[in-house]
């Protein structure tokens, strides 16, 4: 059985997009303005997949092990020249 994590984020209604992307598949946590095709979210299903926008639901997903996406969380790398 999983974790019911509904009972412990605070959902905040808006227009606003999402800051982060959630992967509830893999417990991956991306950052909606940097996806990238490394990431693979297009794979997940949309039923396996939440938006997210408040920073300390993110903090409760990494206590709870979530992890952060390596290709998008900290943001686009810089190309080598």
């Amino acid at each position: 059985m999983g974790l019911d994590i509904g009972k412990f984020i605070t959902i905040e209604k808006g227009d606003n997009m999402a800051k982060y992307l959630i992967d509830h598949k893999h417990k991956r946590i991306h950052r909606s303005a940097f996806v990238g095709d490394k990431c693979d979210l297009p794979q997940i299903p949309l039923n396996k997949r939440t938006g997210e926008k408040l920073d300390k639901n993110i903090e409760f997903l990494i206590h709870e092990g979530y992890r952060r996406c390596q290709y998008c969380y900290d943001g686009p790398s810089l190309p080598l020249k």
